[in-house]
């Protein structure tokens, strides 16, 4: 199905974008996905790796790496994060100019930084111990260190909004750190598992999820106020506008869950995707265009609005388990 039928199914469908994620009627059956079973649709329209090749539109520029992944836009750069082919070293985080150019900034993991929301800073977080982990403020321009400080209980990074940190720890809950002031300040005693700091969006546990703590959605500058609350599903993406999100079960981690369900930000349950093996990435081309890195028979990205689907990348042949010294692990044939 092309863009063009999407969007005129979508106009006969609901009238309107905006009553897609304002319809009440609960779906009632998944939509079971593998790509070897869908037509080929557009590319995807947002910037993205294929592969190492960084890829918007029709600029398509190769990374020298085994391993890239996007990590973020930068005013007209993107920041990408590098790795060896089994996401180890050597890591390199690095600035891709508008002109193609690569400028490299720190040498860090991918997976320990976060771009700030207006794109001009980077939030590294290190490896530490219980009494402190070091959390550091860099220029996505040039990789320069300009604030760094240590936290105790082992922080996770939810974002950066202007000049504060948006920080989270199982002890503590979320809290703010401002990076001028060097103050923090607590936003509930709750640990957050996703934050939206754009829409003004935090996915909160009441308790463990493994002692039958819940997911409990609200505001971030109304934390007390619940939006949508589940004891089985846990937030895993936000949507471009904020209206609605796509959730996992709420233990998933591994390789990747199985079910992937959309809802509105108020909980009703838009659409309901199964994998015929596992799901990677989920990501967002619009509000109601969810990407799926869907494994099956076949492995590719897929587009779905309701239950029109359609593949967004070539297929190619199945991720598959491979047994390594600490288990087991996805890996291309």
């Amino acid at each position: 199905m092309t863009r063009r039928l999407r969007a005129l199914t979508l106009t006969l469908a609901v009238g309107t974008a905006g009553a897609l994620l304002a319809a009440t009627p609960a779906v009632a059956a998944p939509t079971e996905l593998d790509p070897a079973d869908l037509p080929r649709g557009a590319d995807i329209a947002i910037p993205h790796m294929d592969g190492t090749t960084f890829v918007d539109g029709d600029r398509r520029v190769e990374i020298d790496a085994e391993r890239a992944t996007l990590l973020g836009r930068s005013g007209r750069a993107f920041i990408i994060g590098t790795s060896g082919e089994d996401g180890l070293r050597p890591y390199r985080v690095v600035r891709l100019r508008p002109d193609d150019t690569v400028k490299p900034l720190l040498r860090s993991s991918p997976w320990s930084i976060t771009v700030s929301e207006d794109g001009k800073r980077l939030v590294r977080l290190r490896n530490g111990n219980r009494r402190s982990s070091p959390v550091s403020i860099h220029s996505a321009r040039s990789g320069t260190l300009l604030r760094e400080r240590g936290f105790r209980d082992y922080p996770s990074v939810l974002g950066m909004q202007g000049r504060r940190v948006l920080l989270t720890t199982w002890e503590r809950g979320v809290f703010w750190w401002d990076i001028r002031s060097g103050r923090t300040t607590t936003v509930t005693s709750r640990p957050a598992g996703h934050a939206d700091l754009e829409h003004d969006l935090l996915a909160t546990y009441t308790d463990d999820p493994y002692l039958d703590g819940c997911t409990v959605l609200s505001r971030l500058s109304r934390p007390a106020r619940t939006l949508w609350r589940s004891c089985s599903e846990r937030v895993e993406s936000v949507n471009t506008d904020g209206t609605g999100v796509a959730t996992v079960h709420i233990l998933s981690d591994g390789i990747g869950p199985s079910r992937v369900t959309l809802r509105t930000v108020r909980g009703t349950k838009v659409a309901r995707y199964d994998a015929e093996r596992w799901f990677g990435s989920i990501r967002w081309e619009d509000a109601d265009t969810v990407l799926l890195d869907t494994n099956g028979t076949e492995f590719a990205t897929v587009r779905c609005v309701l239950t029109a689907c359609e593949n967004a990348s070539d297929p190619e042949p199945p991720i598959v388990l491979r047994t390594t010294r600490w288990g087991a692990g996805p890996s291309a044939p």
